[in-house]
């Protein structure tokens, strides 16, 4: 893989403006587990394509792994703004608030996604065990299928 950085890091200089460069150093720098030079590749690429969702998850994966879950739940409040019909970055937002040990505003972010798509059956159980609540998780249709 250093052989491949190396490509990557020779473009990035060659071409400082391409944010898909940066972004295919910042994977090949998290699959490395070096998350502070993945984190730099990855916001220049934000810097180049700030609408690019895939580069917005990406930055999120990198902060969680290195412990910043709130700013991953900011990465996701950001991307539900940009596309509030997207249940997923709802569902990675209250993640990473949970993670970051706020469930009040977990439980906010999944009261504004009912607000905003409706109630979902699915939804509220999948937000229910994500929240925590094992024993009464278990008991849902939706997991005593499995």
């Amino acid at each position: 893989m250093d052989k491949a950085e190396t490509l990557y890091r020779d473009l990035q200089r060659k071409y400082p403006a391409n944010h898909a460069v940066a972004y295919a150093l910042a994977q090949l720098q998290m699959s490395r587990e070096d998350y502070p030079n993945a984190l730099t590749a990855i916001r220049n690429a934000r810097k180049g394509q700030p609408e690019n969702v895939w580069y917005a998850i990406l930055e999120a994966d990198i902060l969680e792994k290195t412990g910043r879950y709130k700013d991953a739940a900011a990465l996701y409040r950001e991307l539900v703004t940009a596309n509030p019909k997207e249940s997923y970055y709802y569902q990675q937002w209250a993640f990473y608030l949970i993670k970051a040990g706020d469930a009040t505003g977990a439980i906010q972010v999944f009261d504004q996604h009912e607000q905003e798509l409706g109630f979902q059956e699915e939804i509220a159980q999948k937000n229910i065990c994500s929240i925590g609540a094992w024993e009464k998780c278990r008991k849902l249709p939706l997991y005593s299928r499995r």
